[in-house]
C-alpha cells in the first residue's frame, strides 16, 4: 500500500519544521511535502504526480489566503477532490464557518501541547486513510 502523502502549507518555516518532525514521529511512513505560501502550493500541485492524499493549510497566510487557495483548488478539475484541512490557533466559530464554506473538508484548532497535537494528527490520519488504502 502506498504511504500517506501530506502537503502542508504554512508561511512560518519553524512551524512547518515542527509539524514535519511531529508527523515523522506519529506517521513514520508518511510522505511530507511543505510549501511556504498558497501560491507555492498551487505551483507544486500543478506539477506533482501523484497528488497528496491530504492538504493541511494554516488559516492565516501572508499573500494569497488559505480560503482563496481552497477556492482555486475547487476550480481545477484535477485538484478539486483534494481534501483540505484548515489548521488554526483560532477558536472563533466564524473562522471555522468561513473555512468550511470555502470548501475545507475540516477545521482543526491547533492544540497547545505537542502530545495533544500528536493525538490530533493520529486521529486525522486514521479518519482519512480508509479513503486511500493507506496503512
Amino acid at each position: 500500500m502506498p504511504p500517506l502523502r501530506l502537503l502542508a502549507v504554512h508561511d512560518q518555516s519553524v512551524d512547518l519544521l515542527l509539524l514535519e518532525a511531529l508527523l515523522s514521529e506519529v506517521l513514520p511512513t508518511a510522505e511530507f511535502t511543505s510549501c511556504l505560501s498558497a501560491a507555492q502550493a498551487l505551483e507544486h500541485l500543478s506539477r506533482v504526480d501523484p497528488l497528496p492524499h491530504l492538504v493541511l493549510v494554516n488559516l492565516h497566510l501572508v499573500g494569497l489566503s488559505s480560503l482563496d487557495l481552497i477556492r482555486r483548488l475547487a476550480l481545477d478539475p484535477r485538484l478539486r477532490a483534494l481534501p483540505v484541512i484548515v489548521m488554526s490557533g483560532s477558536v472563533n466559530p466564524e473562522d471555522r464557518m468561513r473555512a468550511l464554506e470555502a470548501g475545507a473538508a475540516d477545521y482543526l484548532v491547533k492544540p497547545v501541547s505537542s502530545a495533544d497535537q500528536e493525538r490530533q494528527l493520529l486521529h486525522l490520519a486514521h479518519t482519512w486513510r480508509h479513503l486511500y488504502d493507506v496503512p
